[in-house]
């Protein structure tokens, strides 16, 4: 199922660079499975299973079908049964930057951001296409999207994401300011906390939150589903 993204993705991003929204329900899918994959192929993946890193890519892809997305028990989902929960309540849009910012990314740029529950549930995925585009992925039933710009305060808010998520290494189009030398050198220094494990048992994703004191301008609260 994520193979066969590549080619929607493709045009998809060709698309995205010229200013424009995803075409169609395909290019829109297939940007939502390129955002996951991105996140289950990383080598910020730390693999302890004693196999190859195939093995437990698989082994991630499963957890993240059942568990992460669908929240199943019972039994393993198909891909149709991902399939359809994705066309049925998740959605993707590409925001601008603020005028004169940009968007830095890094070494592992899908950053996966879960509810704060006793049993976190994964509501929104940030992944900077280009330094002028970024794609939200988001669960319709948990968050709203309310305008389509980020603010400068947003993108602080993201560049701590991108530097908790990343391996090695942050990258940004354009020279960073100070204050966002100062924010990206204190992550880069306090060591990785933020890497998945994938184990004999399954599969801890480096899932984030938003902090308590900082949310992103362009999301809101979903209205209770009728």
């Amino acid at each position: 199922m994520f193979s066969q993204a590549e080619g929607f993705y493709a045009g998809c991003a060709k698309r995205i660079k010229l200013g424009e929204q995803p075409a169609n329900i395909r290019e829109f899918f297939g940007l939502i499975l390129m955002m996951f994959d991105l996140k289950l192929r990383n080598a910020a993946q730390v693999n302890l299973t004693g196999r190859d890193n195939f093995h437990a890519y698989l082994m991630r892809t499963q957890a993240f079908k059942k568990g992460i997305l669908l929240g199943w028990e019972d039994r393993d989902p198909t891909d149709d049964d991902v399939v359809d929960h994705l066309i049925k309540w998740w959605r993707v849009r590409v925001l601008a930057p603020e005028a004169g910012t940009e968007f830095l990314t890094s070494d592992n740029p899908s950053v996966w951001i879960a509810s704060k529950s006793p049993r976190p549930k994964l509501e929104l995925v940030l992944l900077p296409i280009t330094a002028v585009h970024l794609a939200v992925a988001f669960d319709k039933r948990r968050i709203k999207l309310i305008n389509g710009q980020t603010t400068a305060d947003d993108q602080t808010g993201m560049i701590q994401m991108q530097c908790r998520s990343s391996l090695r290494s942050v990258y940004s189009s354009e020279q960073l300011l100070p204050n966002e030398e100062a924010l990206v050198s204190k992550h880069m220094k306090n060591g990785k906390d933020h890497l998945g494990v994938t184990n004999d048992s399954g599969w801890e994703a480096d899932l984030q939150a938003l902090d308590d004191d900082r949310g992103f301008s362009f999301i809101g609260e979903a209205p209770p589903l009728l």
